[in-house]
């Protein structure tokens, strides 16, 4: 053991070898500086220990040299500043261990090097504002991570930074909101994604962004009310698609949005009730597109709106009850148009109102009957004009009404049985007027009411006998007049008929 007093400079060293445990112990002891060293050396266990302590600075350093295992350890005390430090160099493993405690802040910072994995590991404890900060370096594979732990607020922070593959990963959990955020960023690709989930309003959103490709994507899931939203924003292409989902109503609903071409399109799923809705819209060329599907009830409905050209079409189509509706309105050109179609009971009904001339046109078609019916009014010269088509029965009827002048016109015509039937009623004169032709008799018939001179005229035309027979009845002066006329055997037959009178006259002409 040795020892050395310097009293003047107040300084003392003592040493104390150990030869039999191969240990060396030293110290040096400065009063005036408040300073004292110490050394101890284990040469069996390659073993070194470092010691300083300044009182007057309130600084202890402590280090621990191991040669055998190649480790070094260092701590540093600083009670006035009320920090500690540690550290530990491991040269074999080629990693250094970092420690630094802040009393005073409440601050706690950690440290791991790993140069033979290329790995750096670091933590920040403040314990006053309840923080807890995480980072690893990985420098081999370029990946740096990071974590945030504020426990007061119940947030945790994450990122993740992979610069070999320009990929960026971030996540916020906030445990008191129930609130999770997620985002990636990848640059390379010039993709972003984001994620945001809330467990406690049970709703999830999620976004994706392509600046290369010039398309955003959203959706946003609400499972408490059973709802999905969907968005597709193509800004290169100038389209925005739209999707939502409801499957506690059981509905979807979609959107469809081309501002290139002025296109909308809209589409409703509703599984529950069996219908779909959609509908196109074009400003450009000014056309609203309505489409309607009831699978339940086997209904279809369609519409087209041409504000242009001021064009609505309408269509329906029943296929239940096998019949299909459809009309359109041209309000330009004041006409509307109409067609029903009823394939079970093969019939077609049409309809045609032009508002502008005053005329309204009706058509019916029974394929199944051979039948076809027509009509057109005239409001403007107050006509109705009516006509049957019997294919089956080969017989036409016509009708013409005009309330102005107060006739009626009538006709039949029978082609199977050679008969053609006309009438003519004139209101306003009191004027009936009656033909019946029948072509393979050869035979015409006319008759004449006249119900204000109460007068009657007939004749009988036999073109194949040449017989003409003509007759007159004068009510009002109680008058018949009779005429017969035989062209093949030349004979003629009168006679008038006086009842008031009581005078009967014949002649015959031969």
């Amino acid at each position: 053991m040795y020892r050395v007093e310097d009293s003047e400079r107040h300084i003392h060293l003592y040493k104390v070898e150990d030869s039999e445990r191969h240990i060396h112990l030293y110290k040096v002891e400065d009063s005036k500086r408040h300073i004292h060293l110490y050394k101890v050396e284990d040469s069996e266990r390659h073993i070194h220990l470092y010691k300083v302590e300044d009182s007057e600075r309130h600084i202890h350093l402590n280090k621990v040299e191991d040669s055998e295992r190649h480790i070094h350890l260092y701590k540093d005390k600083d009670s006035e500043r009320h920090i500690h430090l540690y550290k530990v160099e491991d040269s074999e493993r080629q990693a250094h261990l970092y420690r630094v405690e802040d009393s005073e802040r409440h601050i706690h910072l950690y440290k791991v090097e790993d140069s033979e994995r290329h790995i750096h590991l670091y933590k920040v404890e403040d314990s006053e504002r309840h923080i807890h900060l995480y980072k690893v370096e990985d420098s081999e594979r370029h990946i740096h991570l990071y974590k945030v732990e504020d426990s007061e607020r119940h947030i945790h922070l994450y990122r993740v930074e992979d610069s070999e593959r320009h990929i960026h990963l971030y996540k916020v959990e906030d445990s008191e909101r129930h609130i999770h955020l997620y985002k990636v960023e990848d640059s390379e690709r010039h993709i972003h994604l984001y994620k945001v989930e809330d467990s406690e309003r049970h709703i999830h959103l999620y976004r994706v962004e392509d600046s290369e490709r010039h398309i955003h994507l959203y959706k946003v899931e609400d499972s408490e009310r059973h709802i999905h939203l969907y968005k597709v924003e193509d800004s290169e292409r100038h389209i925005h698609l739209y999707k939502v989902e409801d499957s506690e109503r059981h509905i979807h609903l979609y959107k469809d949005k081309d501002s290139e071409r002025h296109i909308h399109l809209y589409k409703v799923e509703d599984s529950e009730r069996h219908i779909h809705l959609y509908k196109v819209e074009n400003s450009e060329r000014h056309i609203h597109m309505y489409k309607v599907e009831d699978s339940e009830r086997h209904i279809h409905l369609y519409r087209v709106e041409d504000s242009e050209r001021h064009i609505h079409l309408y269509k329906v189509e029943d296929s239940e009850r096998h019949i299909h509706l459809y009309k359109v309105e041209d309000s330009e050109r004041h006409i509307h148009l109409y067609k029903v179609e009823n394939s079970e009971r093969h019939i077609h009904l049409y309809k045609v109102e032009d508002s502008e001339r005053h005329i309204h046109l009706y058509k019916v078609e029974d394929s199944e009957r051979h039948i076809h019916l027509y009509k057109v009014e005239n409001s403007e010269r107050h006509l109705h004009m009516y006509r049957v088509e019997d294919s089956e029965r080969h017989i036409h009827q016509y009708r013409v009404e005009d309330s102005e002048r107060h006739i009626h016109l009538y006709k039949v015509e029978d082609s199977e049985r050679h008969i053609h039937l006309y009438k003519v009623e004139d209101s306003e004169r009191h004027i009936h007027l009656y033909k019946v032709e029948d072509s393979e008799r050869h035979i015409h018939l006319y008759k004449v009411e006249d119900s204000e001179r109460h007068i009657h005229q007939y004749k009988v035309e036999d073109s194949e006998r040449h017989i003409h027979l003509y007759k007159v009845e004068d009510s009002g002066r109680h008058i018949h007049l009779y005429k017969v006329e035989d062209s093949e055997r030349h004979i003629h037959l009168y006679k008038v008929e006086d009842s008031e009178r009581h005078i009967h006259l014949y002649k015959v002409e031969d």
